[in-house]
């Protein structure tokens, strides 16, 4: 017997392991993929895709496959196989305290307390009566305890056969034939995304810059993804409104391949990253879209409004700087996703410096620009020395 302490929100659960953990009568875990495939979405909802070799036995069974995404859109499941699927659902008893303590409503349970002091532990029975806004309420004895922050009771939960600690897809199937078979499980979900980003550098002459642009991949889907076939969809497609997964540590890492670019329909661009990618749960990495040099750019300078005064003839402005880029073939001729721009200029003398970062500008028309005429804009506080007066909004310089 194993003892795993589970430690959700404000409530302390000790949960006993005993015997088997779930009700299926077999179980599938990562090891068991064959292929894996992410079209990861910028809005928060991705696509995962992944075959398996599953060992089936005659008749009718439950199939567990574990290894999936805890932010995983339950109604959004299809799995394809040599079997009949007659049924299928997504299982999570410990996403939640209050989904895990649901479970034991009514029952009894028993309530632990650690003494610091002497470092002994206290075991009583009780039961669990009921769960007020995610607050457990219990009987011990001839008295009731409520189970907030304050109360030195912990619930001890003894796993069941039914109850499922990690996200696990339940597929209940028939098959004619046992041995291995091919499964093909697909799903949405939450917690994996992408955001595109660029580094542009102007040249000491200022008619050219290097434009590099790279996609930020993150993982907070609860399960880690290797060796994954990815692709990256730019573009927002409608999707009904879902709780926003939570907030995980990352880490940051760069991936350096060239990716390659399709075009597919209107609406969509799509880019297929070359070579598989593995990426942990909590990580955020960086993969090159694509890299053009020398792109033709003009520059142009204005000032927004009249300003402050702080000498006779020198008034402080708000002052842009917009970016003109040839974004036509040979030159770029790429449409570029929305995502934030950082502007660097190089000096002769200190190498280079930064111009202004442009937070997710659009560089171009619709959601992830066209090819053609695109701007970058950086705004600043600058003097001129000139005096502001009625009629100066939107001055050039």
């Amino acid at each position: 017997m194993r003892r795993t302490r589970w430690g959700i929100g404000a409530i302390g659960v000790v949960m006993l392991v005993s015997g088997l953990a779930t009700a299926a009568d077999i179980e599938s875990t990562a090891v068991d993929r064959v292929d894996l495939d992410l079209t990861l979405y910028s809005n928060g909802l991705s696509l995962v895709r992944e075959g398996r070799t599953v060992e089936l036995a005659p008749g009718e069974q439950v199939l567990a496959v574990g290894d999936v995404s805890r932010e995983l859109v339950a109604d959004s499941i299809r799995a394809d196989g040599p079997f009949v699927l007659r049924e299928q659902r997504f299982a999570y008893d410990a996403g939640t305290p209050e989904r895990l303590l649901e479970r034991y409503v009514g029952r009894p349970i028993t309530l632990i307390q650690h003494h610091t002091e002497t470092g002994r532990t206290t075991e009583v029975e009780a039961q669990l009566l009921a769960l007020s806004n995610g607050t457990p309420i219990y009987r011990i004895g001839d008295s009731i305890e409520i189970g907030d922050d304050h109360s030195p009771w912990r619930p001890r939960l003894p796993i069941e056969k039914n109850t499922f600690v990690t996200p696990t897809v339940l597929l209940g199937l028939i098959s004619e034939t046992r041995g291995p078979q091919a499964l093909e499980l697909s799903y949405l979900t939450g917690g994996l995304g992408w955001e595109a980003s660029y580094n542009a550098r102007l040249h000491p002459d200022r008619g050219r810059l290097d434009l590099d642009a790279w996609a930020s991949l993150h993982n907070r889907s609860g399960v880690d993804f290797e060796n994954a076939t990815i692709a990256l969809i730019a573009g927002e497609p409608y999707q009904a409104a879902r709780p926003m997964p939570a907030m995980r540590a990352e880490t940051m890492r760069a991936h350096s391949a060239e990716a390659e670019f399709h075009v597919s329909g209107s609406s969509y661009r799509r880019y297929d990253l070359p070579e598989p990618i593995s990426l942990a749960d909590g990580e955020r990495k960086q993969v090159r879209l694509f890299a053009n040099d020398g792109v033709p750019v003009q520059l142009e300078y204005r000032l927004i409004g009249e300003g402050s005064r702080s000498q006779r003839t020198e008034v402080r402005q708000n002052a842009e700087l917009w970016l003109h880029l040839d974004n036509s073939s040979p030159n770029l001729g790429r449409a570029l996703p929305a995502g934030i721009a950082r502007i660097y200029e190089a000096i002769e003398t200190n190498g280079e410096q930064l111009l202004g970062e442009v937070p997710h500008s659009r560089l171009g028309s619709g959601p992830m620009g066209k090819p053609g005429r695109s701007k970058l804009r950086c705004s600043w506080r600058a003097a001129t020395n000139r005096l502001s007066g009625p009629g100066r909004r939107g001055s050039r310089i």
